[in-house]
């Protein structure tokens, strides 16, 4: 799944905020999927079927990701 996350720098001025709000939804509707397919490559029959995941990522979105509510607790 390509990543197409906005960055931080070079939005400044009276539109900083809004830019902001925009990059703020969009990573979390990036973390809402990448747990939906956590789940459903990860998940048969209602249990786990690997015995450890590996997550990957930039700084703190993979801690993000982790802690979120998306993310299955039996993949926890």
């Amino acid at each position: 799944m390509p990543v197409q996350l906005p960055k931080k720098h070079g939005r400044g001025g009276q539109s900083a905020v809004r830019f902001a709000r925009l990059r703020e939804e969009k990573r979390h509707l990036y973390i809402v999927k990448c747990c939906e397919m956590a789940s459903q490559h990860f998940i048969e029959n209602e249990r786990c079927s690997v015995r450890g995941i590996v997550i990957a990522g930039s700084a703190d979105l993979k801690t993000v990701m982790q802690q979120s509510d998306h993310f299955d607790n039996r993949l926890k």
